[in-house]
């Protein structure tokens, strides 16, 4: 007997003549069809469920829910250093003859390859996804209702998610086993970020019996409001108590800085791990471009991070010099207001695809960076732009890398102080590029921090099983 497709269902609906009939089928059908993709999705590929008795090499298993537009451009323009570091550090695990490499991602619809560059693709298809972040952006609904900007879409979008709520699955509870994640089985679990998302990871390592690398990607990851069991939520939307468990029942956190180490020790005393970010110099090194050469400034728009406002108020003191600004989306107010102020001399692109970076910094006479050093970790910019031989001007020197490696100068945290610097960088750099590859080559190097990380997960690897 032919088993009846969508289409099939679909004509059900049609001949139906009853309008309360017609509402029940058609609510049915969605249910039936995403009941088939849920259950579908659950064993797809079949044999990664058994892939840890097939092979010798221990699974990693690692929670990048966000990281798929990273990994298929088109799956999403919005991303940033952290996903796009993170899949590349995955690509250089799974090269790694002695660990196998599994991302945990979502995706707003089913067809992505389950394998990439040798990274198994663990992918959890919500359908919903984007039309629920698009609304969080415009709306708050905690404490009350209260809408952050107007779009005209919300007149429709928010009754569907209303009307399609019996439909969605509910959101993972907070510190708990994660239900996505439960049908796997890793030997190591880990995830990047101190995040209710992260929390989830851990509680479902501690229920496998599994142990979890927990890696810090910002100074704010360790904000000290945690150590001192204050309640708040963080900028992103993550409860401090989620974030706190994350820290405190982690098996090992792995910390890009120094200064972060110390934070650790000193807030929750807990010993860390210090391996550094990484970075493939063999991708940017692209020949220098001489002529209509431009500053380069990347990030996004906000208000306490990355601060764009900082960066037009100093283009502003440069007028002879030109400027390209690759701005995400965030904050709408402070993209109002860079708009408004924008001098002649700035370009603003909305969107570069991340392939197209090397060619960004090959045209480039210097990057400027004006990161808050309490919100960032270490910028993965600033390696983009050594390993490319572009000088730095960055209000702040983070984990001493511009004073080490000898890529640029910094501001000592003062923004008055940014558009001298730029001035001065941009007539007569003083750099000793072979210095700057050699400290790159000792401290960033991706095969050599890939080989860090499959040495933490060879320690901590368990027999376990789940």
């Amino acid at each position: 007997m032919k088993r009846p497709g969508k289409s099939d269902e679909a004509g059900s609906i049609l001949h139906s003549t009853s309008p309360i009939r017609l509402f029940n089928q058609f609510f049915e059908a969605i249910l039936q069809v995403n009941s088939r993709e849920t259950v579908r999705q659950s064993f797809e590929p079949a044999e990664i469920q058994n892939a840890q008795t097939a092979m010798a090499r221990p699974l990693l298993g690692i929670v990048a829910w966000q990281a798929l537009p990273a990994i298929f451009p088109d799956a999403g323009k919005n991303i940033g250093g952290a996903e796009t570091g993170l899949w590349t550090l995955a690509r250089a695990l799974a090269a790694q003859a002695d660990v196998h490499v599994a991302l945990a991602v979502a995706a707003s619809r089913s067809g992505y390859p389950h394998q990439k560059n040798g990274v198994e693709l663990w992918i959890s298809v919500d359908r919903f996804a984007k039309t629920r972040r698009f609304v969080s952006d415009h709306v708050d609904f905690s404490p009350k209702l209260r809408l952050k900007r107007f779009h005209p879409s919300l007149l429709y979008k928010m009754p569907w998610l209303l009307i399609t709520r019996p439909l969605r699955n509910r959101d993972p509870l907070a510190m708990v086993p994660d239900p996505r994640l439960l049908g796997r089985c890793p030997a190591v679990w880990a995830g990047f970020g101190v995040t209710a998302d992260t929390a989830r990871m851990v509680a479902t390592a501690i229920e496998q019996g599994k142990p979890s690398i927990l890696f810090i990607q910002s100074n704010s990851d360790l904000d000290e409001r945690l150590a001192s069991g204050q309640s708040f939520v963080s900028q992103w939307g993550d409860p401090s108590e989620d974030r706190l468990f994350a820290i405190r029942n982690s098996t090992s956190i792995v910390c890009q800085t120094r200064h972060q180490l110390n934070l650790l020790k000193q807030r929750f005393e807990r010993e860390g791990e210090l391996i550094r970010n990484p970075i493939d110099v063999h991708e940017w090194k692209l020949p220098k471009q001489n002529t209509d050469r431009y500053v380069l400034w990347i990030a996004r728009y906000d208000s306490f991070h990355k601060r764009p406002l900082m960066m037009i108020q100093a283009a502003s003191k440069c007028p002879t010099i030109r400027f390209k600004m690759v701005i995400n989306p965030g904050e709408r107010e402070v993209e109002d207001q860079v708009m408004r102020q924008k001098p002649p001399n700035v370009e603003i692109l909305s969107h570069v695809p991340f392939e197209r970076m090397p060619n960004l910094f090959a045209g480039a006479g210097m990057f400027v960076s004006t990161g808050d050093p309490g919100c960032e970790g270490f910028p993965n910019v600033l390696l983009q732009a050594g390993a490319s031989h572009t000088p730095i001007v960055s209000l702040n020197d983070f984990d001493g890398f511009l004073q080490a490696s000898g890529a640029g100068v910094d501001c000592g945290g003062d923004c008055d102080k940014l558009p001298t610097r730029i001035l001065s960088q941009w007539k007569a750099p003083m750099i000793d590029w072979r210095e700057v590859d050699a400290y790159l080559a000792q401290n960033h190097d991706l095969t050599q921090v890939a080989r860090r990380v499959a040495e933490l997960v060879q320690q901590l690897k368990t027999p376990t099983a789940c």
